[in-house]
């Protein structure tokens, strides 16, 4: 449910670059969205099951604030939004803390968490503020969809763990839908830069 409930950050984003920054979005990437949807459809489908309001509404809360971050960073192309990165880490640290009933970790999991947090968060979010930057505000979380298409290809790889086969089928829905936008966004942009 969560995954697919964060597949609808490209429209998010989509209405909210619209609204707070007059962006247009092309026939294209609305297409490529849906069918971006149709595939984490796919890919959840069989392990759809009802989830509470409560669970449902916390969820919906990381689309819509990825949406609000790749905004307000497309509104203030002037200035690096790069060092905000550590604040909201500290946020998160403070969340989590709240939530948390120990601090007792084991060294292994320790080590995890330090490469994640650094590695596949940290690195990973000054990407997206860079590139957000550069990006209409709709293609950003729809690009980013590709980590819901890749993490059942890593689970795979590195635990032999199969993937279901509507999983594999969404996967690549999601994949052409992403690589589809991508090669049409360079094509717009080139086609604006002749143009101009």
């Amino acid at each position: 449910n969560v995954v697919f409930i964060l597949s609808i950050g490209p429209f998010v984003a989509a209405i909210l670059g619209w609204l707070i920054l007059g962006e247009r979005v092309a026939r294209f990437t609305w297409l490529a969205m849906l069918l971006a949807v149709l595939g984490v459809a796919l890919m959840v489908a069989s392990g759809m099951e009802e989830g509470g309001l409560l669970g449902i509404g916390i969820a919906l809360l990381a689309p819509i604030s990825f949406a609000i971050m790749i905004v307000a960073i497309r509104k203030r192309t002037d200035r690096d939004m790069t060092p905000m990165l550590p604040l909201a880490g500290l946020i998160s640290m403070a969340v989590g803390f709240a939530f948390s009933d120990t601090l007792v970790i084991s060294t292994s999991d320790l080590a995890y968490a330090l490469f994640l947090g650094v590695a596949q968060i940290g690195i990973s979010f000054i990407l997206i503020t860079l590139g957000s930057r550069l990006v209409p505000s709709a293609q950003v979380p729809l690009l980013a969809l590709s980590e819901t298409v890749l993490a059942p290809i890593w689970v795979w790889m590195a635990f032999n763990e199969q993937p279901a086969k509507f999983a594999l089928l969404g996967g690549l829905v999601v994949l052409v839908a992403v690589v589809a936008e991508a090669i049409a966004g360079i094509r717009r942009e080139a086609n604006r830069v002749k143009s101009s």
